[in-house]
């Protein structure tokens, strides 16, 4: 018989939220920032797009329709 003591006497569960899509930076809030982020990285080809906000492997007008459609979502 053992015991074990894995130093939890208070464990707490909290439920993340995923970020609403077009949320760049991963703050939670569709905003100016992420607006930012994806027109520096406006017209990256090639697969490794920080502002690919529909995984096709660039940043273009379909991420920028996106990105504005969810505008504002997740911010307070």
């Amino acid at each position: 018989f053992q015991v074990w003591d894995l130093g939890m006497d208070n464990p707490q569960i909290t439920y993340q939220p995923p970020s609403p899509e077009g949320d760049l930076n991963g703050d939670g809030c569709v905003d100016q920032a992420d607006l930012g982020m994806l027109l520096a990285d406006w017209g990256c080809t090639g697969g490794d797009c920080p502002g690919d906000v529909d995984d096709d492997g660039d940043t273009d007008q379909a991420d920028l329709g996106i990105l504005l459609a969810h505008w504002g979502e997740g911010c307070p």
